[in-house]
């Protein structure tokens, strides 16, 4: 049975324009497993919703926040309204019912990222210069794993953008070169476009005797002769296509064989519902910041994101718990978390998203 649970919402919650106080509800299954996922899933259909936007999904605790008309259409369509008490009961027994020694890990959409980026920089004092240190850092972590161990006498190309991913590949491409990887970075843009903090990365690679390729498209033949390929184009912020530069940057990469190592998202692929955009890079693994996007859920972005690794980047649980996700200790064991995908609702109900779990 679907089931209605009301309650004021305790704080704000940017993605769904609700503000702490307001009435919404939680939309739930009183049935544990798939067969509950598959019956929460159709409901949510029939009143217009989306899987992806499925909260701790897989879990006991699975179900949907919703509130105003939709909430007025769940109760037409028969969801019936629970009390606390008796949700409580039906959470226990669930719980019970579901064992897993992995942890779910939620998606989010890029505007509550921003969110969280906005809580980090005002009253949690974390700057952005310290997650795009972390976040290179990681990336050059992760591209060891992927090139078998070491990257010390390894040609490696990094194809940055703008932005402040732009920023945290420049960062990757530092640490590399310390490491002794040979280092070849290309920027997809011109100088006067770039993000304060990634001209100031520039600016750190020139002083260290790295000469990056600003404005230019990569050559074909270095690209090919490369052990890896870091794409650090875009990032959540992408709107639209990538155009220009680069979409010509991104097609230039598909085209060789070189694995491709994509900070956050592969470049093109958007961060929310739209999918892989043309053109979108082929990654071989993907390494996303703090929480995937929603877009990395999408059974369409599958082809694209190859290997899905989380990466700490110092965000508070807290600061989720804000935006309205719920995480548990994902990083204590390592700062870098392979994922592993499963579909939403086993073989009861197709569904065109996927739920990502903690490696065992």
């Amino acid at each position: 049975m679907i089931l209605l649970h009301a309650l004021d919402a305790p704080y704000d919650i940017p993605g769904l324009d609700i503000r702490r106080g307001d009435t919404m509800y939680h939309l739930l299954s009183d049935v544990p497993g798939a067969a509950g996922t598959a019956e929460l899933l159709g409901f949510v259909r029939a009143c217009g919703g989306q899987d992806s936007w499925m909260q701790s999904a897989g879990t006991y605790r699975e179900h949907f926040d919703i509130f105003g008309e939709w909430a007025a259409l769940a109760r037409e369509l028969g969801a019936r309204v629970a009390t606390g008490r008796e949700v409580a009961v039906i959470l226990a027994q669930k719980r019970a019912a579901m064992t897993t020694t992995t942890l779910p890990v939620p998606a989010i959409t890029s505007r509550q990222m921003r969110v969280v980026d906005e809580l980090m920089l005002g009253p949690y004092g974390i700057d952005l210069r310290q997650m795009l240190e972390l976040a290179g850092a990681r990336l050059m972590e992760l591209a060891r794993i992927v090139l078998g161990g070491t990257v010390t006498g390894k040609r490696i190309a990094v194809l940055a953008g703008p932005g402040n991913n732009g920023g945290g590949g420049l960062v990757a491409a530092r640490h590399l070169a310390n490491a002794g990887a040979q280092v070849h970075v290309w920027l997809a843009t011109d100088v006067a476009r770039l993000r304060p903090l990634t001209a100031g990365y520039l600016a750190t690679l020139r002083a260290l005797g790295h000469a990056p390729q600003v404005d230019h498209l990569p050559d074909a033949a270095e690209l090919a002769a490369c052990d890896l390929i870091i794409d650090a184009l875009v990032g959540y912020n992408l709107v639209g296509p990538p155009r220009g530069l680069l979409a010509a940057t991104i097609r230039a990469a598909n085209a060789v064989a070189t694995p491709i190592l994509s900070l956050d998202l592969p470049s093109g692929l958007d961060a929310n519902e739209a999918g892989p955009a043309d053109p979108c890079i082929r990654a071989t693994a993907t390494l996303t910041l703090a929480l995937p996007k929603r877009g990395l859920v999408l059974l369409a972005a599958q082809p694209y994101i190859g290997d899905l690794w989380l990466a700490d980047i110092g965000i508070p649980r807290r600061a989720f718990k804000r935006v309205g996700a719920r995480v548990g200790p994902l990083f204590a064991a390592s700062p870098l978390v392979r994922l592993q995908p499963a579909s939403l609702a086993g073989d009861a109900l197709a569904s065109d998203v996927v739920q990502w779990h903690s490696a065992e």
